[in-house]
């Protein structure tokens, strides 16, 4: 039986198998059948076959979780197949097919409007859990590796060893730091982003429609955030919330709102901040995500906030990792929701 890595090379270079005339190739838990790389059934797509663009092959890949083995094939296609990853559930839950998205528009058909492709660096992993660079690509896999110097993950992605011994001690694991990229993807008049955000995959509905990536985050980003960040301020993020920094601490903050600091201090919330009011749409209270507050404060003019915010999940109210605490200090945010429609992350969760 053909190995699972050549299945996904051959499907990867859209190799015509000369039996079926297209390319569809089988191995004993990868194959593929046309334009779709699946992993044991046709219940979980690997990647589908998007078209070509400067000359290049591009995939949409599945970023959904099953099982370990599974994992194992999807990172042999990150590998073989270029292109940005979504959530197919995600998607699914948005209304959208994974298997009928394609790269040109068609009638009827979600397509795909603008994309980043995924990035993926080689490094290596020590036994202190630090990451290296290395010096050459022909070093991954030495049992000596060489350095060029430390490698400071980004926030964005992953570490994925390649397996196996790197040197008789196993002080260091050789893999890829995987930065997942990002498309747009256009259904009817109705335009979706779909990245990753601190670890979740999402699809987020845009209000408006926009034609490349960078527009699609500015899109989501509310004009007074804008304003914020042109002015200088550091706006921070936790999820679909953003605090916009008002300089006041806990005297400044209560002589602006006319209290008293003591008066504001018990008047302050400890709770989750509130969901997103959506006309005609209920929402159980126990799938939507908890962006809780240590203290928050509603004022005449919106929703402000100090202390740590942290995330707790919509079903156990337990405190989750899916978004990283904030801090904020003595200082006082203002907190302004983004701009999107709807969004829903992996597992089809609506926010």
């Amino acid at each position: 039986m053909v190995a699972h890595s050549r299945i996904a090379e051959k499907f990867a270079s859209r190799k015509i198998n000369r039996r079926t005339g297209d390319c569809s190739w089988c191995g004993s838990r990868v194959f593929s059948t046309g334009d779709t790389l699946y992993s044991y059934g046709t219940h979980f797509p690997l990647a589908k076959y998007l078209g070509d663009q400067g000359g290049a092959h591009v995939f949409l890949k599945n970023g959904d979780r099953y099982s370990s083995s599974t994992s194992g094939h999807q990172s042999i296609t990150q590998s073989a197949c270029s292109g940005p990853t979504v959530s197919r559930s995600a998607l699914a839950a948005a209304g959208i097919h994974f298997e009928q998205v394609l790269l040109n528009p068609v009638d009827g058909e979600p397509h795909v409007v603008s994309f980043r492709r995924d990035f993926r660096a080689h490094i290596y992993r020590d036994e202190d859990g630090r990451y290296w660079s290395e010096m050459d690509y022909a070093t991954a896999k030495a049992r000596r590796p060489t350095f060029s110097g430390p490698f400071k993950p980004p926030r964005q992605g992953m570490f994925v060893p390649y397996g196996g011994r790197n040197d008789e001690e196993e002080r260091y694991k050789a893999g890829v730091w995987h930065i997942l990229g990002a498309v747009l993807i256009r259904r009817g008049k109705d335009d979706f982003f779909c990245s990753l955000d601190e670890g979740q995959y999402f699809v987020a509905q845009l209000p408006v429609q926009v034609n490349t990536i960078d527009q699609a985050l500015k899109a989501l980003k509310p004009a007074e955030v804008r304003r914020a960040e042109r002015s200088g301020k550091q706006v921070i993020r936790q999820g679909e919330w953003f605090f916009i920094p008002t300089g006041l601490d806990h005297s400044g903050f209560a002589e602006r709102v006319g209290l008293r600091k003591t008066q504001l201090l018990e008047l302050a919330k400890v709770a989750p901040l509130p969901p997103r009011q959506r006309a005609n749409q209920s929402v159980d209270p126990r799938s939507r995500n908890k962006h809780c507050c240590r203290q928050y404060f509603i004022a005449g003019d919106g929703i402000y906030a100090t202390g740590r915010v942290y995330h707790r999940n919509g079903w156990d109210n337990r405190v989750s990792n899916e978004h990283r605490t904030l801090k904020l200090g003595d200082q006082w945010y203002k907190v302004v929701l983004n701009s999107e429609v709807a969004s829903w992350t992996v597992g089809g969760r609506f926010d």
